[in-house]
């Protein structure tokens, strides 16, 4: 003859292991275990991610640089404040009023005027266009007001050689800016 026993019983008698586990108890468990894991893990990485990344400055040659005073620097961006591509490419004439550049890209040559208002860095130096020689590789950014004068024109661009205006900003890669 079978004994009825509570359901309080029952409990009492199973964490004195008087009974194994019931199938479904016995598969519930390590699954939760597995899932609890897998979840702990997925933060882990990714919090350790995050970390990672802070701690790494996007050096590739496309990077804009961003000045103390909010404008671009280097090489600006993809396109100047005009909307056009600058200009990447070796010097074909130069004087103080003008440069023509032979575009690297399309082996177009374009002439740009050269003015007052033309800021122009190499190395991230301030320097006059007397010291650009011919065969030179620049880099020239179109003014707003007219896409055949020259706002800034920097020699020999690579990374990093930002550009020092005549106001005493100097560029600074974007990660170090706070918005």
């Amino acid at each position: 003859m079978e004994k009825y026993i509570s359901g309080e019983e029952f409990q009492r008698l199973q964490q004195d292991n008087v009974f194994p586990p019931t199938a479904r108890q016995s598969k519930t468990k390590p699954v939760l275990l597995i899932l609890l894991g897998l979840a702990i893990f997925a933060g882990l990485g990714f919090w350790g991610g995050v970390h990672y990344e802070k701690g790494h400055v996007k050096t590739s040659a496309s990077s804009s640089l961003v000045s103390s005073n909010g404008n671009s620097g280097g090489y600006g961006g993809r396109f100047s404040s005009n909307g056009e591509r600058p200009v990447i490419g070796q010097v074909e004439n130069i004087s103080s009023t003008s440069i023509t550049v032979q575009n690297a890209q399309t082996n177009v040559a374009s002439t740009f005027s050269i003015t007052s208002s033309t800021l122009i860095s190499d190395d991230g130096q301030a320097v006059s266009a007397s010291d650009i020689q011919t065969g030179d590789t620049v880099l020239v950014t179109a003014s707003s007001s007219s896409s055949s004068t020259a706002s800034r024109i920097i020699v020999d661009p690579s990374y990093g050689s930002g550009f020092s205006g005549s106001n005493g900003s100097t560029s600074i890669p974007p990660s170090s800016v706070q918005e």
